[in-house]
């Protein structure tokens, strides 16, 4: 081994320390004349105040996250409050009102249509009941897909659940015929034909591969915590490494160069609530399908229940088209310093699809 390296390698660190052999050297403790021991105790009381000042950090963000929770849940309770109270009031008026009826005081009084227009009150009753129809039909025929998109996915999982398992199955008895070739007889489970493998076609392709890159719209935060490498980000306005448009691209292509533009996205808060968001290259219904489960998720996660009042301001801003500090002032009151971490994260999902619209992704 060459002399140059008996002793390892050092390499000089980008605050100025030197790391041999695995242990770092500061330059400033280079030039010291302090002793081994008191250098060594310095550093060792620089981390317990690091670490000390970390639990501070984390305990002062649990307590505000606990405190908006518990006016969250209250604000919920009180709100169900008020619900059962105005069910209770109308049910009692409406029983009120009934027991005290009388056809011949209505048809005197004539406060109801019914008692003045027979014929206006049967047209517009047949157009109310054709109206909730519809609407009970929609609502079925929604089940139903939904329904049936469950059991298709149930049907897929068993599927490759039994494929799976037929694989393992002839692995097995092709290994055991293998090493006793003399025995009079082979076990087979038998192999089942394994089931066609869905064509991207039958796969939303713009939800699926929002979902794809969703780890990857997260901060730096979420990142360590979910143990996610972030890649190196380059301007958003580098696409040099990006189709000019999309389209053509095979699914496949089409899922990574949306995987690049996720990267690309500026994780800084102040360059990406300076990044324009492209609204009109924002898909259909994208509110529904694409920001209200986040936004939602994510509420749960800071107040520990759904906050439909929050999920509402969020989706009114966006639709307004606010800037980021005007959202976030409108969040304070309810998320305090969590308003900014939720207006960055939806702020990353807008501005990934805008772009995805924009170069045919």
């Amino acid at each position: 081994m060459s002399s140059d390296y008996a002793n390892g390698v050092a390499f000089v660190g980008a605050n100025g320390t030197t790391t041999n052999g695995g242990i770092s050297i500061s330059a400033e403790d280079e030039d010291d004349s302090a002793s081994d021991e008191e250098l060594e105790a310095r550093r060792v009381r620089k981390r317990t105040e690091d670490l000390e000042k970390q639990y501070l950090d984390q305990e002062r963000r649990w307590l505000n996250r606990e405190r908006i929770s518990g006016t969250a849940r209250e604000r919920e309770r009180e709100h169900e409050r008020k619900a059962a109270e105005e069910l209770t009031r109308t049910k009692d008026q409406l029983a009120k009102r009934f027991k005290e009826w009388n056809d011949d005081e209505e048809t005197r009084l004539g406060r109801e249509e019914y008692y003045i227009d027979r014929s206006a009150w049967l047209r517009k009753r047949g157009a109310y009941r054709d109206h909730e129809q519809r609407h009970d039909d929609a609502d079925r025929a929604a089940e139903d897909r939904k329904e049936a998109s469950l059991q298709s996915q149930r049907a897929d999982a068993r599927g490759q659940a039994d494929a799976f398992l037929d694989e393992v199955s002839a692995t097995i008895s092709r290994n055991a015929a293998a090493e006793a070739p003399a025995q009079g007889f082979k076990l087979s489970l038998g192999a089942r034909a394994k089931p066609a493998a869905p064509t991207p076609a039958a796969v939303p392709a713009a939800r699926k591969s929002l979902a794809d890159v969703e780890g990857l719209l997260e901060d730096e935060e979420d990142a360590a915590a979910a143990g996610i490498s972030k890649p190196v980000l380059k301007p958003l306005s580098d696409t040099s490494t990006l189709p000019t448009y999309g389209a053509d691209l095979s699914p496949a292509d089409r899922a990574a160069v949306r995987q690049q533009l996720a990267t690309e996205i500026p994780m800084n808060t102040e360059a990406l609530f300076a990044t324009p968001i492209k609204y009109s290259f924002l898909p259909d219904g994208y509110l529904e399908a694409d920001i209200r489960p986040s936004v939602e998720k994510k509420i749960i996660d800071y107040v520990g229940v759904q906050d439909d009042l929050l999920v509402s301001v969020v989706l009114e801003g966006i639709q307004e088209k606010l800037p980021a500090s005007e959202l976030i002032a409108r969040l304070e009151g309810g998320l305090e310093e969590e308003a900014a971490v939720l207006v960055k994260k939806v702020w990353r999902m807008l501005v990934f699809l805008g772009e995805c619209g924009a170069r045919g992704l």
